[in-house]
């Protein structure tokens, strides 16, 4: 799989939808649903960025500088773009946004012959580690690393991973190439115990490749800028998409639709700007949201 083969999706929306008995986890009701959207280099893709930083600095006190090439959106509420007379509601960051909330965000990036972000805390390539317990050779451009997921709940979280796991699963044509195939075979990324806890309520079953240390970041400058991230004991998993997919089919409706038409209106880039909780007098400040790299 290929970054110009994903960048194939940048004018497709995604829905993901959980079914009755995944809205419900943890004893609590969450997010239903997502409307999702692809960005690469654009004005989507900035402003995932700063919604992504901005998460990553409330949760961890981090400066977030290293960002997906392809990241995807998540937008909580009516399966319809907002227009300048949409209602402002109240979310996670504020006041100031629409009706149709930016709650979640996160990236992908193909693994290739260079090395990608979480190989610094490896010993051995990416692949080769996921042989050792897959049984079998496993080709790196099958392979995709997941980071900078940033949320405000463990509901769009689980929504949003659940969409990779239908997105990475679908079948598609790579670019000159007439066979369709799934985008990739397993997925990698460095999860927190938050993450992991995610993972887990949802019954998709990872793979600890490796712990993550703030120790493989060479530069000083850099380890200070990940604030408090490695104080939630971060592990480099693994997952194998085909069986996660057989766990979240009962669980989830996954949708897309290529019609650039449904798409947010650029013209409003205000109404879904991030902003910061202000904490209320004599009352902590709830800290729901989480970021994993």
């Amino acid at each position: 799989m290929s970054l110009l083969s994903l960048q194939q999706d940048s004018n497709t929306t995604f829905h993901i939808e959980a079914l009755k008995d995944a809205s419900k986890q943890d004893g609590q009701k969450s997010a239903s649903e997502l409307i999702v959207y692809a960005s690469t280099q654009s004005a989507e893709y900035q402003l995932a960025q700063e919604f992504i930083a901005k998460v990553y600095e409330v949760s961890h006190g981090a400066k977030l500088s290293y960002f997906m090439p392809l990241l995807f959106s998540g937008f909580n509420g009516p399966n319809t773009a907002p227009t300048a007379t949409s209602t402002l509601t109240q979310n996670a960051f504020g006041t100031n946004a629409s009706a149709l909330n930016l709650s979640v965000a996160i990236g992908i990036k193909p693994v290739t012959r260079s090395p990608v972000f979480l190989e610094q805390y490896l010993n051995a390539p990416i692949d080769v580690a996921i042989a050792q317990f897959a049984g079998s050779p496993i080709a790196r451009e099958r392979i995709v690393e997941i980071g900078n997921l940033a949320s405000q709940s463990a509901g769009n979280a689980r929504l949003m991973i659940a969409f990779l796991v239908f997105y990475l699963s679908a079948l598609s044509k790579p670019v000159g190439q007439s066979v369709a195939t799934t985008k990739a075979d397993w997925a990698v990324c460095t999860g927190t115990n938050a993450v992991r806890h995610i993972l887990s309520s949802m019954g998709i079953e990872s793979h600890v490749v490796a712990k993550a240390t703030i120790d493989a970041i060479t530069s000083k400058e850099q380890q200070a800028s990940w604030g408090s991230y490695y104080d939630n004991n971060p592990l480099v998993l693994a997952i194998d998409i085909a069986k996660a997919k057989v766990v979240c089919s009962p669980h989830y409706q996954y949708t897309e639709v290529g019609d650039p038409a449904l798409r947010l209106p650029l013209s409003y880039p205000f109404l879904y700007q991030p902003i910061v909780n202000k904490p209320v007098a004599n009352k902590p400040t709830a800290n729901k949201q989480f970021a994993c790299a």
